[in-house]
């Protein structure tokens, strides 16, 4: 890992994670980032139903919002099409 090499960072242990702090931005060891991602995959496994819900009553509330989004992604979608 870069960092360790150039030992420019103070390490902090927090008992499941261990977090670097690197020029004022904290980073995650690799085996933090893996705990991470696995919580946030059995999270949203767990949870699917209500998260979905959210997601449509907020599109419902926000039309105009989805429809920028929407537009903004499939213009970039044909810009890079283009190249």
């Amino acid at each position: 890992m870069f960092l360790q090499e150039n030992k420019q960072y103070k390490e902090y242990n927090y008992g499941w994670s261990t977090m670097l702090f690197y020029w004022g931005v904290i980073l995650m060891t690799d085996e933090a980032a893996r705990i991470k991602r696995q919580y946030y995959q059995k999270y949203q496994k767990e949870n699917r139903e209500s998260l979905n819900k959210y997601q449509r009553e907020w599109r419902a509330k926000n039309p105009d919002k989805v429809r920028k989004y929407n537009q903004r992604y499939w213009e970039k979608k044909a810009q890079l099409a283009c190249v």
